[in-house]
């Protein structure tokens, strides 16, 4: 007989224990919660912790004692006898106050009686502190003290690892054991096992502790999934997210999740598939469902943004997970840690401590809970030449066998070939272990030589194919290239074989592999449109190649159907990376990834700067929507003004006055076109017209300036100088302008005069074609002709368009129409230029056309 090999599969069920020696938690300033009650409820404690600190209860949930690793106080708030100065610091002062995780509890393994409390020293600037990195034990005996508890004095500030991190944590380990898991700042982590014979050295070294080479690197939390099978440590800047094997103590398959935040505290979800995070940039979610670091980093949700929390940060035996807050009176809370995204529901003010209490940064370390477990052995066994097979359960010592045939006993003997199995009972220190050993046993004493002839077909070009021997468990295997072991790899073409022998006395093999090729590799492709509106379907259609019979759409990195084809509908705004992955077999693959846009349905809405303005001002209109979901912006300012722009703000002069109503209708690249409007009121400046330029002959009498148009209730005049009455009177050459403002937005309007020297020209700032006989024409007045020999004059609008010209000395001037039309109320320019006499001159101005 020979046995070929053994698989040896550990499954650990946690049964329900009524062990609670977490449902009491002492932190802070004072302060503690009872989760004994239906919800947690707030209490007051002796404690003054600014980080470091643990409590633990008995079995029942009754608070036994809590410590901040330097000093231990009993149920009752006092010191007790024996517990100052824990670690014997030579100072004397407390050098674990300020350690991340610089204290811990933990029961003796199979003693109900007696607690390992650990005190870690903690870190300084320089890192250069004798004490910090030191590790410390302290073992406290419930019976000593009346009851109250006592650290035994010889067990009492023993020293039992240095160079350490401020992180420390705690698991249950196999038999009865405890795993105490630090850092070492010398690159690895140290496991020490703890039994009910003691703290075992040396401790269990994991390779990889990340980042620990600046001083940030060293603070942070620790923290362990509820089943033992996930770590992750807060190293300043990143976390670094482990595999973690609780039969052995190891550290593996490291994960770093850099560059987000300054992290201190962590905290897996009860169901271990998410991870939160706290530090200075808020709290953060990872999804843990893939144990890829790019799926882990993509998956990052900020939980809050609020610089609410001091950082620490612990799951709570109600499933809550429980945060220190920068209001000390208060602690934060997400309900529901196992829910993605903000289904965590996060309450920044989700607990109030009692008064007088408050939390600081620090939240109390974990205990031990030693659970019951239920193993299973799977063993494989081929037997060879021989009728029967004795076998024997893994472990002899146990008790209570029962085998799949009701037979009893740690033994029994088999003839044939199956699957057998035994259910026993092994006692340990601390809880019984229930375990089933399966066999699987194979007799084989057939014919001395088998040939074997396989056939095998690359399914691409870059497939490795794996031949293996038909047979497993013989002495040697020699393949026709000389080569040996009982498997190989290619990727070519051909024929091979493998010789080998599996037992002297029984049986030899000759397997045979024709393996061929195809030319070249089929492609993956689908088609879809790009860019959809939210609530739409999208139809993928699968356009691959036949050869592939196997199918996998992916959106953002998760699976959502196997089928060739795909329709989804969007509810939800984003972008979408969409991948399809098709093989053939599942052996050859081939990816196309296209990414998808869902654009939000948005009402259209823009803000005005004001809602009144005065005639001729600009107004600055600014809209609410995201540019990137829109074609156009139709806009009807009210005005007869139209346009079209997709800016963020808008600026537009009214040259009307009166209620106008902007529109704006907008064209969304994905989503149906919408509109909104708003009103806004155009108040008209006052009309002001002082009349043409005068002038003072001789000089012995004063010409008196009035507007000449009428005035509105409420306008308030106001002189150049400095006159406010509606007239005023001038003696002197010069100009003279007078300004009117509205009574409701002070509006402004005014015209400007000049008095002469002598009396040649004169032109007016305003005329009114309405056919009443006042002013109906624009034309130089008053002595026109008195010392003019040579006289132009042009008329334009705004625009420069020449809409009049005349060279009359003596004519009735313009009329204000153009080509047949009236013109538009508002201003103009003129330019005139007249020979006097004794000199030419020259004139440009404006004139309001007033209706």
């Amino acid at each position: 007989m020979k046995i070929l090999y053994s698989i040896l599969l550990l499954v650990f069920l946690v049964a329900s224990s009524k062990a609670q020696y977490n449902n009491v938690w002492i932190f802070g300033e004072k302060a503690g919660l009872d989760f004994n009650t239906s919800s947690a409820s707030a209490m007051t404690s002796g404690i003054i912790a600014f980080e470091a600190c643990a409590s633990i209860c008995n079995s029942r949930g009754e608070l036994l004692f809590y410590t901040d690793g330097f000093y231990v106080r009993d149920r009752q708030d006092n010191i007790m006898p024996n517990g100052n100065n824990l670690p014997r610091f030579d100072s004397g002062k407390n050098h674990t106050y300020s350690t991340s995780q610089g204290a811990l509890a933990i029961p003796v393994p199979g003693d109900t009686n007696r607690f390992y409390i650990f005190s870690m020293g903690q870190i300084d600037a320089s890192l250069e502190s004798p004490y910090f990195g030191k590790l410390y034990y302290s073992i406290v005996d419930m019976r000593l003290n009346n009851g109250m508890g006592d650290v035994e004095p010889g067990i009492k500030g023993i020293l039992l690892d240095t160079f350490l991190t401020e992180q420390m944590g705690a698991v249950s380990g196999p038999d009865c054991s405890t795993w105490l898991i630090v850092a070492s700042r010398t690159g690895h982590f140290k496991a020490y096992s703890i039994t009910p014979a003691g703290i075992i050295e040396p401790p269990v070294l994991s390779e990889r502790v990340a980042n620990i080479y600046k001083l940030s690197d060293h603070v942070g939390y620790m923290d362990i999934s509820r089943n033992g099978t996930k770590l992750v440590m807060a190293t300043g800047g990143n976390l670094s997210v482990y595999q973690l094997d609780i039969e052995t103590g190891k550290v593996s398959h490291f994960i770093a999740i850099e560059g987000f935040g300054n992290y201190y505290g962590t905290a897996f979800s009860p169901d271990e598939t998410k991870l939160y995070a706290s530090g200075v940039n808020g709290i953060e979610q990872f999804d843990l469902s893939n144990w890829d670091s790019i799926a882990i980093a993509k998956s990052r949700f900020v939980v809050s943004i609020q610089p609410d929390t001091r950082w620490g940060m612990r799951l709570g035996p109600d499933g809550k997970i429980y945060i220190s807050n920068i209001l000390k009176s208060y602690l934060s809370v997400i309900h529901k840690p196992d829910q993605k995204g903000a289904a965590c529901t996060f309450e920044q003010l989700g607990l109030k401590l009692k008064e007088n209490t408050g939390s600081n940064i620090g939240l109390p370390n974990h205990p031990v809970i030693i659970t019951r477990r239920k193993v299973t052995k799977v063993l494989y066994d081929t037997i060879f030449c021989i009728q029967q097979k004795r076998l024997s359960a893994w472990d002899i010592s146990g008790e209570h066998y029962l085998w799949d045939d009701s037979s009893t006993g740690s033994h029994r003997l088999v003839r044939h070939t199956g699957i057998y199995w035994v259910r026993y009972q092994v006692t340990t220190p601390c809880l019984p272990e229930y375990r089933t050993d399966t066999f699987k046993v194979y007799f084989d004493s057939s014919v001395r030589y088998v040939y074997t002839t396989m056939q095998d077909t690359g399914l691409c070009t870059t497939d490795i194919l794996t031949l293996r021997a038909s047979r497993p468990g013989a002495n040697s295997y020699t393949w026709e290239d000389g080569s040996d072991g009982y498997e190989r790899k290619v990727n070519r073409p051909g024929n091979y074989h493998l010789e080998y022998q599996i037992d002297s006395a029984c049986r030899y093999y000759v397997d045979s592999f024709r393996i061929h090729y195809p030319k070249a590799d089929p492609r993956v492709s689908f088609e879809a449109d790009t860019l959809v509106c939210i609530g739409q379907t999208l139809n993928f259609n699968n356009t691959s190649a036949q050869a592939f019979n196997q199918f996998e759409w992916r959106e953002n990195d998760s699976m959502m159907t196997k089928k060739r084809h795909w329709s989804p509908t969007y509810r939800r705004a984003g972008n979408y990376l969409i991948r399809l992955t098709g093989s053939i077999g599942g052996k050859c693959f081939d990816t196309m990834d296209k990414m998808i846009h869902v654009d939000p349905v948005q009402e259209p809405s823009f803000r005005l700067e004001r809602d009144s303005l005065c005639q001729g001002d600009m107004i600055v209109v600014h809209q609410k929507m995201d540019l990137l979901t829109l074609s156009h912006i139709h806009w009807d300012l009210g005005d007869g003004n139209r346009l079209s722009t997709i800016a963020p703000e808008l600026r537009h002069a009214y040259n009307k006055a009166g209620k106008m109503r902007l529109r704006m209708e907008v064209d969304f690249r994905a989503c149906p076109s919408s509109s909104y409007q708003q009103e806004l009121f155009v108040e008209s400046a006052p009309i002001v017209d002082l009349g043409t330029d005068a002038s003072l002959c001789g000089g012995t009498q004063g010409i008196l300036l009035r507007n000449r148009m009428k005035r509105s209730s409420g306008e308030n005049y106001q002189w150049s100088t400095g006159d406010t009455g509606t007239t005023l009177n001038v003696y002197a050459q010069g100009h003279y302008q007078l300004e009117a403002r509205s009574a409701h937005l002070g509006c402004l309007g005014s015209s400007t005069i000049h008095i002469g020297k002598d009396c040649h020209i004169n032109i007016p700032n305003a005329f009114s074609p309405n056919g009443d006989g006042y002013n109906d024409y624009f034309f130089p007045r008053q002595l026109l002709s008195s010392g003019v020999v040579r006289f132009h004059m042009e008329i334009f609008n705004r625009w420069g368009i020449l809409l009049f010209a005349t060279d009359d000395l003596d004519g009735r001037g313009w009329d204000g129409y153009y080509n047949g039309q009236l013109q538009p109320a508002g201003i103009y320019i003129y330019n005139i230029s007249a020979q006097l006499q004794d000199r030419p001159e020259v004139y440009k101005g404006n004139v309001t056309l007033l209706r």
